[in-house]
């Protein structure tokens, strides 16, 4: 009877464990990878702007490399801003409206909305617009960082640092 015990009872635990979740991690609650948004300079990360332009673009593609579909934020971190200059960035789809162009500020923000990104997307380029406003005209250089992550899980994240350098002919 006591082998018959302990059959049964090591039967129930295998069954037990091979019901566990351990085996399906989508199960378990959320996925903490690392790597898998890339950030991509379309402009490169020196943008030489010369003329007389007093707001300077840039664009920046994001790329999910994961298997599944992402929710991402973008910040906006100023490393550093010249006297004369303010920077913002557009975000999201403008066509459509799903999308804000944010207001110009002279100090680190976030975006206010998530961007939905599935498996394998690159966004377009006009997805995510970076500027920088030259109030002054002078010839000036700024630096900004652009740090977008997975909503959930910071360390899923890519950085870019630009440098705007503004040349101005008269």
């Amino acid at each position: 009877m006591k082998k018959l015990q302990i059959i049964l009872l090591s039967a129930l635990l295998t069954f037990a464990y091979s019901c566990s979740d351990e085996d399906n991690p989508a199960d378990n609650g959320p996925v903490n990878e690392t790597g898998t948004i890339e950030l991509i300079a379309t402009d490169g990360l020196v943008i030489e702007a010369v003329g007389t332009e007093t707001e300077i673009s840039y664009h920046t593609q994001i790329k999910n490399n994961s298997e599944r579909d992402l929710e991402v934020l973008a910040k906006m971190e100023i490393i550093d801003l010249a006297d004369d200059h303010w920077t913002y960035f557009c975000w999201g789809d403008i066509s459509t409206g799903e999308g804000t162009c944010y207001e110009a500020t002279k100090e680190d923000f976030t975006a206010t909305f998530n961007l939905d990104l599935t498996s394998g997307e690159t966004t377009d380029p006009n997805s995510f617009i970076n500027y920088i406003k030259n109030d002054a005209n002078a010839v000036n250089t700024s630096m900004i960082r652009y740090i977008v992550y997975e909503v959930g899980n910071e360390a899923n994240a890519d950085t870019l640092e630009y440098t705007i350098n503004v040349s101005f002919t008269f």
